[in-house]
């Protein structure tokens, strides 16, 4: 029996497993492997007067509400908890950032956005189409496997 093949075979394993996939440091741009990141520009000025108010975001068939509000002269998403369970919301001096985890299977992705107030008077409504990007970070050989989709809404003036 020539084992020469079955050598051949352990040694090109052991060099991959060798060079392999200590590359586990560097994540996906948005902190999971699927997902949607969009601005909303100048949300944060846009609607300080409305506060609190009530970001509906959907993409990918996932949806997820994130409220900002003012907390003791700082604006604030999900009472003062950056996380949900499916996103985060982090609000700047202008634009607010929202990041939706949501399956990514196709090209591109329907994203929904719905801004209300406390009495649920609709803000704003939107949707845009996002190119759903694939990445691999670390390379072919190591994970993750990204598909992220960017998207970015201007509300503009707030209507009163």
């Amino acid at each position: 029996m020539n084992r020469l093949p079955f050598l051949i075979g352990l040694a090109a394993v052991t060099a991959v497993l060798a060079t392999g996939c200590e590359c586990t440091e560097v994540g996906c741009s948005i902190g999971a492997d699927e997902g949607l990141d969009v601005t909303v520009t100048g949300a944060a000025k846009t609607f300080a007067a409305n506060l609190p108010i009530t970001f509906h975001l959907c993409a990918g068939g996932t949806c997820d509400d994130f409220t900002m509000q003012d907390q003791n002269g700082t604006v604030v998403c999900n009472d003062g908890q950056a996380d949900s369970a499916n996103g985060a919301c982090f609000p700047g001096a202008d634009n607010v950032e929202l990041v939706l985890v949501a399956d990514m299977p196709g090209e591109t992705s329907e994203v929904t956005l719905t801004i209300k107030d406390a009495a649920g008077t609709v803000l704003f409504d939107d949707k845009a189409t996002a190119a759903v990007v694939a990445s691999e970070p670390n390379g072919a050989a190591c994970g993750p496997s990204c598909r992220v989709a960017t998207a970015s809404f201007n509300p503009g003036p707030a209507s009163q």
